[in-house]
């Protein structure tokens, strides 16, 4: 299984999400025209091993957050999605990935 250095990144905005609101998540600098997927947790980071992408990635008990979606020529994905709403904050931690590639891991909180 292979673990990538992270030539590549994730970003996300605004910081800390806000519910109910629109977030940005970019990939930048990941493989170029390749499938990509945005995964969360809420369980915070631990390393999970994905077979069929042959990478271990830093985030405990991953989740689809945003599903297949190609990197353009340069490698880079932008998603806006609407953030879910929440009753108290909540602690997420995105990771961005492809095969045999992954981004850094993302913390931030979901506030009202």
């Amino acid at each position: 299984v292979f673990e990538s250095p992270t030539s590549n990144y994730l970003t996300v905005e605004p910081f800390p999400l806000q519910a109910g609101h629109k977030g940005v998540f970019s990939l930048v600098g990941g493989l170029p025209n390749e499938t990509s997927w945005l995964l969360y947790s809420v369980d915070g980071l631990g390393k999970s091993i994905i077979p069929h992408l042959n990478i271990i990635i830093d985030i405990s008990n991953p989740k689809v957050a945003i599903g297949t979606g190609l990197t353009d020529e340069n490698g880079n994905r932008q998603i806006i999605r609407q953030i879910p709403t929440v009753t108290e904050p909540t602690d997420v931690w995105f990771q961005a990935v492809q095969q045999n590639n992954m981004t850094n891991f993302f913390q931030t909180t979901i506030v009202q």
